[in-house]
């Protein structure tokens, strides 16, 4: 966090979309991706042009995620069929887009 006057150690309670996306470590458009099949919270709105995400929410999506090698979630994530649909789409494309890099890159 750039030029942040709280002291070190201290938790943020609400993340920017940057912010978000580096603490699950991954990209924003990542992130995005995961807001919309619901994965990842949504965020709160902070005033009318700005918006942060809940880092006590995102810990509770993280601990939801599948774990490697497993199925099913350690929580599972209440999700609409649409969503359920978008998300194996969404694996879909990431596994056969993995499948095409050369092994080193995985």
């Amino acid at each position: 966090m750039k030029g942040s006057s709280l002291p070190i150690g201290y938790i943020l309670g609400v993340l920017s979309r940057e912010q978000a996306a580096e603490y699950v470590c991954v990209s924003p458009s990542l992130f995005d991706e995961m807001v919309s099949v619901g994965r990842m919270p949504k965020a709160v709105v902070l005033s009318e042009r700005r918006f942060g995400w809940i880092q006590r929410e995102l810990d509770v999506a993280i601990a939801a995620l599948p774990r490697k090698d497993h199925i099913e979630a350690v929580a599972p994530v209440a999700m609409s069929d649409k969503d359920q649909h978008a998300l194996e789409r969404f694996d879909a494309v990431r596994k056969a887009a993995k499948a095409q890099k050369p092994f080193a890159q995985h």
